[in-house]
């Protein structure tokens, strides 16, 4: 039972060396891209999370706008729904 408990540690140190030797290839890996190539990466990044942000807007007003069209139905509070749904459909 004690050689499984000692050998559980140094399992555990010895993994963590190679993870570590892997994170400084890697941080090596990374000092060696050139400026340009960090900037395009970095505007390519950019450019995809603009655009998850404009399509989960979307999405997200398009049910709100959904979830209005059908509340203005219900007696009492369906035609503060359709004011409501009314002005953000309505043109600038």
């Amino acid at each position: 039972m004690e050689d499984k408990e000692q050998k559980q540690p140094e399992k555990l140190v010895k993994s963590l060396n190679t993870l570590d030797k892997d994170v400084q290839e890697l941080d090596k890996d990374i000092k060696h891209l050139s400026a340009g190539q960090r900037g395009w990466r970095s505007l390519f990044s950019g450019t995809l999370s603009g655009l998850g942000t404009v399509i989960g807007a979307t999405v997200i007003i398009g049910l709100i706008i959904f979830l209005l069209q059908k509340l203005s139905v219900l007696p009492g509070i369906g035609e503060a729904f359709s004011v409501l749904l009314h002005q953000l459909q309505k043109k600038p």
